[in-house]
């Protein structure tokens, strides 16, 4: 499968096995074979990592080149498993123009779903994408679902990879993690994903050659990890804040959850649990979502910088026709509170007026009704 080049390269990282027929022939029966080993077990493949990075397709980044190579990957897929969710592009960056060239070599015509990875300490740019995505596949094959197929941020200063060098810490890491994946669910991408599970090598650009070259660590996990001489994780791991506000989310959200408009207003007013006024600035990320079964919820929080800032403030809302006892889940750490009677006011007709509840720079969940059961 892989040249004298690809020999030299830690895991064969970025060399694609596309420079000769017999490595092409190699590549098709690997994948093939592998399909059919784990079908009954693993429903979607996707094809490559983030081919539009210079250190996943070290020959020089091609969007027609790896358009051709996903065609053939996906015939490879179908012809052990038909009915396989089958996943293109990976891509980092942002250009839709390589997604473009990408598609236009017929590689619509293969995909179920186009995958992104969005690496960033603001959110708000989750939206512009996704909504650009949606965009272009949808001119070539409006079936195409788009994926969030990695995200994520460090714990620390000093790791390799993705954003790094920023002043993370776990606490930062838990934020945008929450941040990310409430913004990936409000723009109803069809799953979304957290890089990663521990920390581990980076290892992009390493050379087998050169042992300190892939001895680069990246502190993405929601478990942290020590290591040994040679990279490998070793003893016990331990849960980040971030391990649990994932926990959290994923209980939260289990099942059919659908993004909906919700009539909640910001009503803003006086505040004396901050000498001041309720917060009523404009970068308020909110979105409503509702369960089969009727139970709504509705989540908020202020987008504030999280490398420079520790926001907290209250706002006042209104919530008019939604049914149930209120809560308020912190989905950074799973807590549940019931509001005090003087908090929220009701003014009949299903009108309430919540008063002065917090808001932070992170997603707080209003939940009416059993959105998180009994």
């Amino acid at each position: 499968v892989y040249d004298e080049a690809a020999a030299k390269v830690f895991g064969a990282v970025g060399c694609p096995p596309i420079h000769s027929e017999e490595a092409r022939a190699a590549w098709r029966a690997y994948v093939a074979a592998t399909v059919a080993r784990y079908r009954d077990r693993i429903p979607h493949y996707e094809i490559w990592n983030e081919p539009d990075g210079q250190w996943c397709w070290k020959h020089g980044v091609s969007a027609t080149e790896y358009g051709h190579f996903a065609i053939e990957t996906a015939k490879a897929i179908r012809s052990a498993y038909p009915e396989a969710t089958i996943i293109g592009g990976a891509i980092c960056l942002w250009d839709l123009f390589y997604l473009d060239e990408a598609l236009a070599t017929g590689l619509y015509r293969y995909l179920d779903a186009v995958s992104f990875h969005e690496y960033t300490a603001r959110e708000e740019k989750v939206f512009e994408r996704v909504a650009a995505l949606k965009a272009l596949c949808g001119r070539y094959n409006p079936n195409i679902a788009i994926i969030q197929g990695e995200s994520g941020s460090q714990s620390r200063s000093g790791g390799a990879g993705a954003l790094k060098g920023g002043a993370w810490t776990p606490r930062k890491q838990a934020k945008q993690l929450a941040r990310h994946t409430l913004a990936d669910l409000i723009t109803d991408v069809a799953f979304t994903s957290y890089f990663s599970s521990m920390d581990m090598i980076e290892a992009l650009n390493g050379l087998i050659a050169d042992k300190n070259s892939y001895l680069d660590y990246g502190y993405f996990g929601v478990l942290g990890a020590n290591f040994d001489e040679n990279g490998f994780s070793s003893g016990a791991y331990t849960p980040k804040p971030s391990y649990y506000a994932l926990q959290t989310i994923c209980s939260v959200f289990a099942g059919e959850v659908t993004p909906e408009d919700l009539p909640v207003l910001r009503k803003p007013g006086r505040s004396e649990r901050i000498f001041g006024q309720d917060f009523d600035g404009p970068n308020l990320i909110s979105s409503g979502f509702r369960k089969p079964d009727g139970s709504c919820a509705f989540v908020y929080w202020c987008s504030s910088d999280l490398m420079t800032t520790e926001f907290e403030s209250t706002v006042t809302l209104q919530a008019a026709a939604l049914d149930g006892d209120i809560n308020l889940v912190d989905l950074l750490d799973g807590s549940i509170y019931r509001f005090p009677d003087n908090m929220v006011e009701d003014l009949g007709g299903g009108r309430r007026l919540l008063k002065n509840i917090p808001i932070k720079d992170y997603p707080l969940l209003l939940t009416f009704g059993a959105f998180i059961g009994d």
